[in-house]
C-alpha cells in the first residue's frame, strides 16, 4: 500500500457519519425536543392555574370590599347568602359558587361581624378548587 492510497482511506473513514452515530444524534434530538414540548405544556397549565387563583382573589376581596361598603345595620347575619359583587372575575372561572356567611361576634361593647367568604371553582381534569377569606366588620363610633 502506497503512502497516497493510505491518506486516501483515511480521508474516506473520516470524511462522514456513520449510521448508529446519525441514528444516535437524532435519539439524543427527539428526547431533548419531546423534553421541551413537555416543559411548554406544563408551563400553559401553570400560568392558567395561576391566573384562576388570581381571579377568586378579585373576586373575594371585591366582596369584602363591597359588604364593608354597606352600613354595619344592612350587614345580616346569615349562612349561604350570594355574592352583592359577582362581577367578570367571578363569571370567569369555570363553574364558580361563591358563598357569604356572616357571623354576629360582638363581645361586650364592642360590636363586630364576621365575614366569611368562600368561592369554589373546576380547573383542570374536573378537579374542585376553592379560596376562602375572613375578616371582621366593626360599627363605626359616631
Amino acid at each position: 500500500m502506497t503512502m497516497r492510497h493510505r491518506r486516501t482511506c483515511v480521508r474516506r473513514a473520516a470524511a462522514g457519519f456513520s449510521l448508529l452515530e446519525l441514528t444516535c444524534a437524532l435519539f439524543v434530538v427527539t428526547v431533548g425536543g419531546f423534553g421541551a414540548i413537555q416543559l411548554y405544556m406544563t408551563a400553559v397549565q401553570k400560568t392558567q392555574a395561576t391566573q384562576d387563583y388570581a381571579l377568586a382573589t378579585r373576586a373575594l376581596v371585591n366582596e369584602i370590599e363591597a359588604r364593608r361598603a354597606l352600613p354595619f345595620d344592612a350587614i345580616a347575619p346569615g349562612e349561604d347568602q350570594p355574592f352583592v359583587s359577582a362581577g367578570p372575575a367571578l363569571e370567569a372561572l369555570d363553574g364558580a359558587v361563591a358563598t357569604v356567611r356572616v357571623t354576629d361576634v360582638s363581645e361586650g361593647a364592642a360590636e363586630l361581624k364576621e365575614l366569611y367568604v368562600r368561592v369554589e371553582w373546576t380547573m383542570e381534569y374536573r378537579r374542585r378548587v376553592s379560596r376562602e377569606m375572613t375578616t371582621l366588620v366593626a360599627r363605626v363610633a359616631p
